[in-house]
């Protein structure tokens, strides 16, 4: 399995799993998902499934966010 570890917690890579191995590590079914009940502990647990909208970058912002990581 796909994980990284630089302070000895393992974080899985799930942008390098399969689609099955993503579905499985997040204990879900494939045809029918999430059961209502678990969506509401998920939800309470990791708040609503919500991107945050950011303002553009400039040019030099990501140039300077890119080198520094």
């Amino acid at each position: 399995m796909a994980t990284l570890s630089t302070t000895g917690a393992e974080t899985t890579l799930f942008h390098a799993l399969s689609v099955d191995d993503a579905l499985a590590v997040e204990h879900v079914e494939p045809l029918s998902g999430l059961s209502p009940a678990e969506v509401s502990s998920r939800r309470a647990t990791y708040g609503p499934n919500r991107l945050v909208a950011e303002g553009p970058l400039r040019h030099r912002a990501a140039t300077t966010g890119a080198l520094a990581s």
